[in-house]
């Protein structure tokens, strides 16, 4: 603990034996109490944390309103009034024909939840942080280790519970930051699905979408293929190359060739002393970097010309500035003109018999 800058540092030292051999590693963790302006400045981007969640609230609200009003309005409803049974067989057509919507309303409720989950417990840990980390330095700074009450050892078992809450209070911090890495990518999910709001900035989902099942059936083909490599490198090689020693390992090079090639594929020394392995990792590599790489941006590539072309020939579309302009357009002709609202516009061209672009 440096007293000077009030910065506690924690350093753990691991030494893995399960290996048939003694491994070791480290890390090192500084932590520093937020107090005066850090904690007023913690404290503010919280707070427009929460105002955006009240926002967010107040949407899903508004949201929850629509799906009610979408539901009354649905064809069946006016004479499945009055009948539970009839009701609730209408509430289940009307929930498989909006389960897309139903799924997005209920990840955004419960992001909701897990953000005001993890601000409570940031704000709790922050709370106890200051005092909990003088508690802990003191105890330790307090203890006798000659001249005491105290045996030797019970002052260090005393040394080492500390110690113990220490690496508590570490574990728990770095369990709510993993928790909030988790969430941010879950947002971030969140964020790309909301692009589907408009079809010109639905082009990465759009394509995603149309290539999830040729991407699928390539995983198949390319796992059968990782794994057959993986076999023969191991079988071969293990009893000479720590990297190839097992399965796990050998497979982690098959796919570091796969994101990085080469990797350590190539390594001269090892090829001088043994030519078969420059034949092995050239046809790893060659399998890997030049035909599996080209079929996945292959697919990739055919599933977004597909995307491009429905747009190309859809008969109503536009760009995204020119339709915000358009509903704003509609919105004030709708005030001055008393057009019906749009809900009910849509339900009247569902039932019409004409068909509509």
């Amino acid at each position: 603990f440096s007293v000077e800058f009030g910065i506690t540092t924690l350093l753990e030292v691991i030494f893995d034996t399960t290996g048939g051999r003694v491994t070791g590693s480290f890390s090192v963790r500084h932590y520093v109490s937020l107090s005066s302006d850090l904690l007023i400045l913690e404290l503010a981007l919280q707070g427009m944390v929460v105002f955006c969640m009240l926002c967010l609230a107040v949407d899903q609200v508004r949201t929850f309103l629509w799906f009610k009003e979408e539901f009354q309005l649905s064809p069946g409803y006016a004479s499945a009034s009055g009948q539970p049974v009839q009701v609730l067989r209408q509430l289940k057509l009307f929930m498989q024909d909006n389960f897309g919507l139903l799924v997005v309303y209920t990840l955004d409720v419960t992001i909701q939840i897990l953000i005001g989950a993890f601000l409570l417990a940031i704000f709790l840990d922050m709370k106890l942080a200051g005092p909990e980390t003088e508690r802990l330095i003191w105890q330790l700074l307090d203890l006798q280790w000659s001249g005491g009450q105290h045996s030797a050892r019970e002052v260090l078992g005393e040394y080492v519970e500390t110690l113990n809450d220490i690496d508590d209070h570490a574990n728990y911090t770095k369990s709510l930051e993993d928790f909030g890495m988790v969430l941010c990518v879950i947002m971030l999910v969140r964020m790309v699905i909301a692009t589907e709001a408009h079809p010109r900035t639905s082009l990465v989902t759009s394509t995603l979408m149309r290539a999830l099942g040729d991407l699928m059936h390539f995983a198949i083909i390319a796992m059968l293929i990782c794994w057959a490599l993986s076999v023969i490198g191991a079988w071969r090689y293990g009893n000479e190359m720590g990297e190839m020693g097992s399965m796990t390992n050998a497979v982690m090079m098959q796919l570091e060739a796969f994101f990085d090639p080469p990797s350590s594929l190539f390594q001269p020394d090892r090829a001088a002393l043994d030519p078969s392995w420059n034949y092995y990792s050239f046809f790893v590599w060659t399998i890997y970097s030049f035909f599996l790489l080209n079929f996945v941006l292959a697919i990739i590539l055919e599933s977004y010309a597909r995307v491009m072309n429905d747009i190309s020939v859809s008969e109503v579309d536009q760009d995204l500035l020119r339709d915000m302009a358009s509903v704003l357009k509609a919105r004030v002709m709708r005030k001055r003109l008393g057009w019906p609202d749009p809900i009910q516009v849509v339900h009247a061209l569902q039932q019409s018999e004409r068909p509509v672009v």
